[in-house]
């Protein structure tokens, strides 16, 4: 397993957004803050430290960073939620912005995690998991 940083997050009061906005809106919102999150990764990626991970489904995304060995041991876990966070904070960005705006909220853990394309597993997972949900607001 990796050891690094997790975020998951979750649109609020995404149930029924088909009765407030277009579906073909709502589904092209989602899938252009996709391409756009895996552009920035892509583009972030090219530094061979900054491996990213990220999973979506639905409203729901994961951001995973597990930095290599070359970065001290004493730096790890805080860069990692550092460059995690980032991306959160672009994707909030992108969320709020347009003709369907949403607004989300999770959270961030540090622990042993793999992220694959259908399945998030590991005790950053589960912490992660047990936390995203407990913000009453659109807070990470």
């Amino acid at each position: 397993m990796k050891e690094g940083a997790v975020a998951l997050i979750d649109a609020l009061g995404f149930r029924g957004i088909w009765r407030r906005s277009p579906p073909d809106q709502v589904l092209n919102k989602l899938s252009g803050m996709k391409g756009r999150v895996e552009a920035d990764l892509a583009h972030i990626g090219s530094q061979p430290e900054m491996q990213f991970e990220a999973a979506f489904l639905s409203d729901t995304i994961a951001i995973a960073l597990a930095l290599p060995d070359t970065v001290p041991a004493k730096d790890r876990a805080a860069l990692s939620v550092i460059y995690v966070t980032d991306i959160v904070a672009r994707i909030l960005y992108y969320a709020a912005n347009g003709p369907v705006p949403l607004a989300y909220r999770g959270a961030v853990a540090y622990g042993e995690y793999e992220v694959g394309p259908h399945f998030l597993l590991g005790e950053a997972i589960d912490e992660v998991a047990g936390a995203h949900e407990s913000a009453d607001g659109a807070l990470v």
